[in-house]
């Protein structure tokens, strides 16, 4: 084959190649993956302002990327320029970084992003992104359509507490704030504007009951609230005790438990029988209280072990319990309710 002739079907090839590329393109039929949402790739594009900055060692920067009300453990922005402890991040900014990994969820001007940080210098590391937490998560919030560092906890002295479930019960299982879907119930009928249960374990009795919310997505582990109402007959037997309601099907991060002598645990004030009683329970910069008709009951310090369990119900599942008597008006905040 003389040289010519290879020219010529190497220009044949190309041409090809040129106008399937262009059918392809053009051709209707194809089917496009599902469009990013806006707010991933301004999210993206945010962190890779944060890695330009890093990069180029640009403190300046860096801090125009924080919120004015970010908070994180107990410093808000005005501290992160003379309290050094704090550094840039946590990470150290004399480090190469090259990678970065932001998985969030949006919910209105809140972004909940689970984030790992890689850098390079005396061979390759991984390092999580200030502000740390012990899920790797930090907030941004969006002010005048620019997102922010917000912190990795909600302060509940600065931020209002935000209702992200209502359960009323009084006649369905339905979430009224649209946000969330029904809460699952069995051998629960309504009564007195609520749900009855018998107290029978979901697993342990066929005549049993259950309220289970579904998995709450936006519910903030680090400042939360949950409040309820219930009304008993009967005080739990000797040496025992029932659940008004309990945080996580799995791991049980919360619960508030009515014992033999029909005081909250910890608690001293007693429930009357036979009438409602409101049952509240807070959690901010890891302490937990617990509230019996709006005055508190106890108070206790601990850190949360969730495993990302986010749902509410009226089981103990660990210890096989559940309430017994009548249930209503379940509301789920982030941040702390006055």
């Amino acid at each position: 084959m003389n040289t010519t002739t290879k020219s010529i079907i190497l220009i044949a090839i190309l041409f090809s190649i040129f106008f399937i590329g262009c059918s392809d393109k053009n051709d209707t039929t194809s089917t496009d993956p599902d469009p990013v949402p806006i707010e991933q790739i301004e999210i993206n594009s945010f962190f890779d302002e944060f890695l330009s900055h890093m990069n180029n060692k640009d403190t300046y920067g860096l801090f125009n990327l924080y919120s004015d009300s970010y908070f994180h453990n107990g410093y808000d922005k005005s501290d992160l320029n003379s309290i050094w402890d704090i550094r840039i991040l946590f990470v150290d900014i004399d480090a190469d970084y090259f990678a970065i990994d932001v998985q969030p969820m949006v919910d209105g001007n809140l972004a909940e992003c689970k984030i790992d940080l890689k850098y390079s210098r005396s061979g390759t590391h991984t390092m999580h992104l200030e502000p740390e937490s012990d899920d790797d998560l930090c907030y941004l919030i969006k002010e005048n359509d620019v997102w922010k560092f917000y912190g990795n906890q909600m302060d509940s002295t600065n931020r209002s507490a935000r209702l992200i479930a209502h359960y009323p019960l009084s006649s369905n299982p339905d979430d009224i704030t649209g946000n969330n879907p029904p809460m699952e119930l069995i051998n629960t009928p309504f009564q007195e504007g609520g749900i009855y249960c018998n107290g029978n374990y979901l697993h342990g009795d066929p005549d049993s009951c259950n309220a289970e919310t579904p998995y709450i997505p936006n519910l903030d582990f680090y400042s939360f609230s949950i409040t309820a109402y219930f009304k008993v007959e009967e005080y739990p037997p000797y040496n025992s005790f029932i659940p008004i309601f309990v945080g996580g099907h799995g791991w049980r991060w919360v619960r508030i438990n009515l014992m033999e002598d029909g005081t909250l645990y910890g608690g001293e004030t007693q429930c009357s029988l036979n009438s409602w009683h409101k049952a509240t329970v807070t959690y901010d910069n890891y302490v937990r209280k617990i509230y019996l008709d709006d005055e508190l009951a106890t108070i206790y310090e601990y850190k949360i072990v969730h495993g990302h369990d986010r749902n509410v119900s009226i089981t103990n599942f660990g210890s096989g319990v559940t309430f017994k008597g009548i249930f209503r008006d379940l509301k789920i905040y982030n941040g702390i309710i006055n």
